[in-house]
């Protein structure tokens, strides 16, 4: 069995413009120690997609399966689903100045979420929170420190901290490099590779998927469209928006090729394939039948063009 086992996800939103149907069906797994890579536009449903597992979205409609070390989270209460987050899945927000409190320094922060999980003193979690900001590159001392007298980059540094306090068996990390120059984001990535715990990381920088992942999931208005190790994603894409994607990468002096159009608004997503009205390749079968995804176990994608459908 695997750490985490994902079926038939489902996240929705009452509006009122009716259901946002935000996550339309994602299945996938990942193996203690290994690094899934969750890639796609901003509004594909990432996000929501692992924020629905540790029940972080109050007031959608989640369906579906996620067995976490055999435990299902989805319906769990919420009293049980609290001892599982923090202690053994991590969270990497995004924006850690927003997630950080900012009257609280930052030891403090880190030594409360090991209080909440665990029966030691208030020495003992000062000093897990001290060594562990030793750990991502901060020294002890700067535990008496507020967020704002750190840089945008030590935050992030601060929040992985927090996310190893207990020693989780899985980290997910949402946007983690957003926003931070380029020597800040290697230093991240370079970080998040050596925590050893199985990870997802959720972005939009197919970069950062080429230095971390080692499966990669592709979503496209809610739903995974490619599914595929880290080398065949890239040698070998097979979606035609997963060749779109890597297309508009910078390649030497070539221009950009973006993909035309915009991504479809889910309170009321394409019939058939949702990505046939941007698909520059796209059949009269598209617009009519939603394709599954087929293909080989270890690269599956939900596109009609390929051989065999």
């Amino acid at each position: 069995m695997s750490l985490l086992e994902v079926a038939g996800l489902r996240v929705t939103f009452s509006t009122p413009d009716g259901d946002l149907r935000a996550v339309r069906g994602v299945s996938f797994e990942v193996e203690a120690g290994q690094t899934l890579g969750v890639v796609g536009e901003s509004g594909s449903g990432k996000s929501v997609s692992v924020q629905a597992l540790l029940g972080l979205i109050p007031g959608a409609k989640v369906e579906g399966s996620a067995l976490f070390d055999g435990e299902q989270l989805i319906g769990m209460p919420a009293e049980r689903l609290r001892r599982i987050r923090g202690a053994r899945i991590g969270m990497v927000f995004q924006d850690p100045l927003s997630s950080l409190h900012p009257m609280y320094s930052v030891g403090r922060q880190i030594a409360e979420a090991v209080l909440v999980h665990r029966r030691v003193s208030k020495e003992q979690a000062w000093s897990v929170a001290r060594e562990r900001l030793e750990q991502v590159g901060i020294p002890g001392a700067r535990a008496r420190d507020y967020p704002h007298q750190f840089s945008g980059g030590m935050r992030q540094r601060v929040m992985i901290a927090m996310a190893m306090a207990l020693d989780p068996e899985l980290i997910i990390a949402d946007e983690p490099t957003t926003a931070l120059d380029a020597t800040v984001r290697a230093q991240i990535l370079e970080l998040l590779g050596r925590l050893g715990c199985a990870l997802i990381i959720i972005t939009h920088d197919l970069g950062v998927i080429a230095d971390m992942a080692d499966e990669v999931m592709v979503m496209y208005a809610g739903k995974p469209v490619e599914k595929a190790g880290r080398r065949a994603l890239f040698h070998d894409p097979r979606h035609p928006y997963t060749r779109g994607l890597l297309n508009s990468l910078p390649q030497g002096k070539e221009r950009l090729k973006p993909i035309e159009g915009r991504p479809p608004s889910l309170l009321s997503p394409p019939t058939g394939c949702s990505f046939h009205p941007r698909c520059p390749v796209r059949i009269p079968r598209c617009p009519i039948e939603e394709p599954p995804m087929l293909g080989p176990d270890d690269h599956p994608d939900a596109c009609w063009l390929e051989e065999g459908r």
